[in-house]
């Protein structure tokens, strides 16, 4: 199996160009990158300035999804916002569910395990399934080995279709992506589907949030709007 890489050359409004396919495409990079020993989430700096590893998780089973759109968007928005070099890498799952849980070893997901985990900067993004996060990113990030993260920041993000279940985000994805060691430095993101006819300004101000944090600057304590970004109180 060959599996298919999408390269994503940011762009402004919604045109998305593929700027290259597979595993080859060079990183931009002269050597691996360098994690920070400070615990600031600031994006550590490569060696002679190459390319920082940008990879964006997509965890619905279907292609083609609501869920990879809103990712795309996400990334542009935050690469814009931060002023990230180079593109980024997208990782759709569903092109490596059904070998997942095969006991033989796959060289597709293999792959993909070493993209993540020498990633500096994730962004993961899963539809809600039963209140929570899917079982297709729970099996592929259970071979991601314990705190093989810690050199990312991650920025947990879920599509959603009841407000109630906006607290999923930071209830269970987020304490995955810690568990797994990476910094997640500011309240995942909760996007509702009755958003996606406005994502530009559902995006924007996530995007300025985790964009002053990737500087070196605090994060605001509250962000306006129906963004979502932090869970909210639920009377139980």
């Amino acid at each position: 199996m060959n599996l298919r890489f999408h390269w994503f050359l940011p762009t402004s409004g919604d045109g998305r160009a593929i700027v290259g396919r597979g595993h080859s495409l060079p990183l931009g990079s002269s050597g691996p990158a360098t994690a920070s020993a400070h615990p600031c989430p600031r994006l550590p700096d490569r060696p002679g300035g190459g390319i920082l590893r940008f990879v964006v998780i997509v965890g619905n089973p279907r292609p083609a999804s609501r869920t990879l759109t809103v990712a795309a968007e996400a990334a542009n928005a935050v690469t814009r916002a931060a002023g990230l070099p180079g593109p980024y890498l997208t990782i759709d799952l569903c092109v490596l569910a059904r070998h997942l849980l095969l006991p033989e070893p796959s060289p597709a997901v293999e792959e993909a395990l070493d993209q993540v985990t020498g990633a500096d900067l994730l962004l993961v993004v899963s539809p809600t399934y039963q209140g929570s996060y899917t079982g297709l990113l729970k099996v592929f990030l259970d071979r991601v080995p314990h705190r093989a993260l810690d050199r990312a920041v991650a920025l947990p993000l879920m599509l959603m279709g009841l407000v109630e279940h906006v607290p999923a985000v930071d209830a269970y994805l987020r304490p995955l992506l810690v568990e797994l060691g990476a910094t997640v430095p500011v309240p995942g993101l909760a996007v509702l589907e009755s958003e996606l006819d406005r994502l530009d300004s559902v995006l924007g101000p996530w995007a300025d949030q985790v964009a002053g944090v990737l500087g070196g600057h605090p994060a605001p304590t509250h962000l306006p709007g129906p963004l979502h970004a932090a869970p909210v109180s639920v009377a139980g």
